[in-house]
Formats: structure tokens, sequence, C-alpha cells
């Protein structure tokens, strides 16, 4: 029996800001960082349909996540607001919208 190859791990990914954003994937901060969005700051004030067009558009397989839409308004609300409201930094809340 073949050795199991190792799955390879996105360290640029893991290692952004992207990753300091709640419930944030890893798959999700690389599509970020695939359209130049390089720090989370530069989310502020960016429609989140926009980005998830632009990162559909560069990574297609990013549509196999069920909730993407919603993790990424997370991320915009997130870097947006100092003072952050518990119930919004929970998907359920994005789903309802």
């Amino acid at each position: 029996m073949p050795p199991k190859k190792k799955k390879k791990i996105d360290y640029e990914a893991l290692r952004s800001s992207h990753m300091k954003i709640p419930q944030m994937k890893v798959d999700i901060a690389r599509g970020l960082l695939d359209i130049g969005i390089k720090e989370s700051f530069e989310l502020i004030g960016r429609a989140p349909e926009v980005i998830l067009e632009e990162m559909l558009r560069k990574q297609p397989a990013l549509r196999t996540i069920p909730d993407i839409k919603e993790r990424v308004s997370l991320a915009i609300y997130f870097v947006e607001n100092e003072e952050r409201e518990p119930h919004k930094l929970k998907l359920s809340y994005w789903s309802s919208l």
C-alpha cells in the first residue's frame, strides 16, 4: 500500500491577518489574498457580493463552501466595527439576512 500523500498546507493564508477574523476558513483567506486583499483592513467599505464575485472568478472551487457569503459578510462587519455585537459574530445572524 503506497504511503498517503500529505495535504499541502497554505502557510501564507494561515499567517494572514484574515485568520484573526472569527469563522474565517483558510480557503476563504486564500481567496482574499488571490484577489489582492492582503490585509483585513482592505475589506472596509467593500460589498460582500463584489468580493465574492471576484473570489469565485479566480477560484471557482470556493463555490463548494456553502456559507461563503455569510463568512465574507461577517469578515467585513468584523473589520469595520471595533465594538462588535456578539450575536453578529455568529454565522446564523448573517444567514438570516
